[in-house]
Parts: structure tokens; sequence; C-alpha cells
């Protein structure tokens, strides 16, 4: 509960630096950090290497400026530079 706690923070922390942003979350785990920011973000993409969070965090989470994908550990991402205003990566 504590580490839950402590990640509900550094999302709320996190929004005045997405709010009307497109924004990447770089291992979203089960999307519940991607939700809290779609709520003032343009748009949210979160992403993470456990196919299992992402498939729970797309059943979860259903918001029209929110999306899920599955990443490979050590794979490039598939987005151009400048792709995002703002790139989220907490306790990863």
């Amino acid at each position: 509960r504590l580490i839950y706690l402590m990640h509900v923070v550094t999302y709320q922390f996190a929004e005045a630096f997405t709010r009307d942003r497109r924004v990447l979350d770089f291992g979203c785990g089960s999307g519940y950090g991607s939700a809290m920011i779609a709520c003032g973000a343009r748009e949210v993409v979160g992403v993470d290497v456990a196919e299992e969070a992402v498939a729970f965090a797309r059943a979860r989470h259903t918001m029209e400026n929110l999306s899920f994908s599955r990443i490979e550990a050590d794979a490039v991402l598939p987005f151009a530079d400048a792709s995002f205003d703002t790139v989220l990566s907490f306790q990863v």
C-alpha cells in the first residue's frame, strides 16, 4: 500500500508538467498513473515490457486520449523524435 501511495503522489506531482500535453509514460505498469495523467493531458501513451500489465491497463483504463502498448525490453521505441511533450518514467 505504501508503494502505491508513493506512486500516486508522484503522478500528482507530474500533473503540472503534463496538462494539455502529449505524454509518454515509460514503464506504465498496470496503467493507473497513466489514467490519472490522461484526465488533464491531451494524449497519454503508456508503454511497458510486461504483457500482463499492458493487458490489464487496456482492460481497466479506457479513455479516448489514453492508449497502452507492449514494448520489448531492448527495443528502440517506435516513436519519432519529438513525438511527446513530456516523458514520465517512475520506479522503473
